[in-house]
């Protein structure tokens, strides 16, 4: 049985490498992509941190692409008065006068400009924006993002946007629209497409490669982003009511304990409110997202019983767009594990070291999943997701 679902996964994973091979853009262009974005990275590693997000960091760029651009986040690393500074004005929205971001980007094209001089073939420039003054019929056109050109006989072959970000490592990055500031989740998007294509053995990327074929004259480009982040969203929530996830708490709990002795044991140390016991840390790692590998391949056997489901979805979304465009989108924030001693005298909860948005004001959505074992009264997880936040046209 397990050696025909292996075959199973096997062939699906090799159909579909097949189809997204026959769309790749040109190796040597890749590779001319890549050389360039290294070479971004050298120039400023002394003034930021460049992080590629967008479209080509989840690899869903193809050959057929008539606009090919590639995009950049220079993450300036700030301590956390900076960053709260920052953050208080996303409330107001309101602008500094010397703001830092804008001052960065203005290096940045600098630095850049001078790199570059030797070559015609690439042009630098600012992509600009407008916006209207307040209680006024005049516009004022500020510097949005750095926008680099790459051109081959005259003709436009790709470009690099970058757009610059102020960031302390328990926050999300802070972009500048000239008028306000506000939090970009783009790396977050990056980070958890790549965490459940991985799960899903790229079934996801075939997923959202058809919805851009098959809905491209039906959804726009925000439309099909909001689409991909709804069905990303349902995926992570799904786990909720997950029989295979509750499959997994008790296999679990049964191979790092093998009676309720050893938690009671392990519960009445001295040392577990100072040092974190390996059993409790390989128990909590077990439930990580990108460790649920069992789950998935379980939940998701059929590559086209997956797209069958989700283009049921994505036809749903269509005709119900507004509803799904402002609703909330739940992302993955972490696996809370509780432990309880037999008498019930002494608890746990095992939760994620990393403080990562621990002290953001964003919404927290728990649900609580028990073992399928209901004698098992020792142990359960809360399940927890924050709202995604999305710039809506």
């Amino acid at each position: 049985m397990e050696k025909n679902f292996s075959k199973l996964i096997t062939a699906d994973l090799e159909q579909i490498n097949s189809q997204l091979k026959g769309v790749a853009i040109n190796k040597n262009l890749k590779n001319f992509i890549d050389k360039n974005i290294s070479f971004i990275k050298r120039k400023l590693k002394n003034l930021v941190q460049i992080k590629t997000h967008g479209s080509y960091a989840t690899g869903e760029v193809y050959n057929f692409d008539k606009v090919l651009n590639i995009d950049l986040l220079a993450i300036k690393h700030v301590n956390k008065n900076m960053y709260k500074t920052y953050e208080d004005e996303i409330e107001t929205n309101d602008h500094f006068g010397d703001c830092w971001i804008c001052e960065i980007n203005e290096d940045i094209f600098k630095v850049l400009k001078e790199s570059y001089k030797i070559d015609d073939e690439i042009k630098i420039s600012w992509n600009q924006k407008k916006y209207a003054k307040p209680n006024s019929e005049e516009h004022v056109v500020f510097n949005d993002s750095l926008r680099i050109d790459f051109y081959k006989e005259n003709e436009l072959g790709f470009s690099i946007i970058i757009r610059t970000a102020l960031q302390h490592n328990e926050f999300p990055p802070i972009i500048c629209n000239k008028t306000m500031y506000k939090r970009t989740f783009s790396l977050e998007y990056v980070k958890k497409f790549r965490t459940l294509n991985k799960l899903l053995v790229k079934k996801l990327q075939i997923l959202f490669y058809y919805i851009r074929i098959k809905f491209r004259n039906t959804l726009n480009k925000n439309e099909r982003l909001i689409l991909k982040l709804s069905v990303m969203s349902d995926i992570q929530y799904e786990l909720t009511k997950n029989n295979f996830l509750q499959q997994w708490l008790d296999f679990s709990f049964d191979y790092n304990f093998s009676n309720k002795k050893v938690v009671d044991n392990i519960l009445e140390s001295k040392n577990i409110y100072y040092k974190r016991p390996k059993k409790i840390t390989k128990l909590y790692n077990s439930f990580k997202l990108k460790n649920l590998n069992w789950v998935f391949s379980k939940t998701y056997p059929s590559t086209k019983e997956f797209l069958d489901k989700y283009f049921e979805y994505t036809n749903n979304f269509i005709e119900n767009k507004e509803e799904y465009i402002n609703g909330n989108f739940y992302f993955w924030y972490d696996s809370v594990s509780y432990l309880k001693n037999t008498v019930g005298s002494t608890s746990i909860s095992i939760k994620k070291e990393n403080k990562k948005y621990d002290n953001l004001h964003i919404q927290i959505h728990s649900r609580t999943i028990y073992p399928t074992d209901k004698e098992n009264g020792l142990f359960l997880i809360f399940l927890q997701y924050y709202t995604f936040e999305v710039e809506r046209d």
